[in-house]
């Protein structure tokens, strides 16, 4: 018996409408499109075609109350109510339900592949890039809100982070657990607050997570981006000021003090 091709049919008819219309009007011809064997064929046959309808839409109304309660500027920069409902169904009918080892996981999950979908969508110009930037900002903010990890790490740099004292030469920075930075194309912060676009070029944002689950988000040059991300617990103070520029030792200060850089050393101990 192939569990995975009874699990993979079942995955489908769950999102894909046409696809039970298909299979309750004639299941061995779908049984052959699936190339399900007997024993699939025999577990998909035991299932009511009406609790499987009833199932299907419970499944798809959770999923899109969470994708309009993650991403609420970006649906309504998408283009108004329809083009939004559009977009969330394409999505839910096209992607199946993920399974996790708890809600948060699912539905932090859930919105990482909905950005993915719109990413792909905004690759083959079927939605402005602004759409999937605003998307992954909206993600990155929920990420940080919900995500276990991301509030220990808050509270782990807020009790023994030594902000006040500078980092020494020799210190391997890191970003902090609750934080990302990011590149957008679009003005993502003026897209999210309503207002038309006003900085031209990149906008590069650290977004940092509290204990409290508030997130604080800040503007970054390009050149902070960049080094921010280099800081992985590799390289040392020394060596990012002396390959980075004249502005690196500064920027890294800035981090440190603000709590987004921490030492590598420290935190993995």
């Amino acid at each position: 018996m192939t569990t995975s091709g009874f699990q993979e049919a079942l995955a489908r008819l769950l999102v894909e409408p046409e696809l039970r219309a298909r299979w309750r009007s004639d299941p061995r011809l779908l049984s052959g499109e699936l190339d399900l064997d007997a024993d699939d064929r025999r577990m998909l046959s035991a299932i009511d075609p009406d609790r499987l309808d009833f199932t299907a839409g419970g499944i798809e109304r959770a999923r899109a109350r969470t994708l309009k309660r993650m991403f609420p500027a970006t649906l309504r920069v998408a283009g108004g109510p329809e083009a939004a409902d559009r977009l969330v169904i394409g999505y839910l009918r096209s992607v199946v339900p993920l399974v996790a080892r708890d809600e948060v996981t699912k539905w932090i999950d859930e919105g990482e592949r909905f950005v993915g979908y719109l990413a792909e969508l905004a690759a083959r110009g079927e939605v402005p890039t602004a759409v999937a930037d605003l998307a992954w900002l909206e993600w990155l903010r929920a990420e940080l809100r919900y995500s276990p990890e991301a509030a220990r790490g808050a509270a782990w740099v807020q009790a023994h982070h030594p902000g006040g004292t500078p980092p020494q030469a020799g210190t391997l920075l890191r970003l902090a657990p609750h934080v990302r930075v990011a590149r957008f194309e679009a003005d993502v912060l003026a897209l999210a607050g309503g207002r038309p676009p006003a900085a031209s070029g990149p906008t590069c944002l650290a977004l940092a997570g509290r204990p409290d689950g508030a997130v604080r988000t800040f503007r970054l040059t390009v050149q902070a981006h960049d080094l921010y991300l280099a800081c992985d617990g590799s390289r040392t103070l020394s060596g990012l000021t002396a390959t980075a520029g004249p502005e690196a030792a500064d920027l890294l200060a800035a981090g440190w003090v603000g709590g987004l850089l921490i030492d590598a050393a420290v935190l993995s101990r």
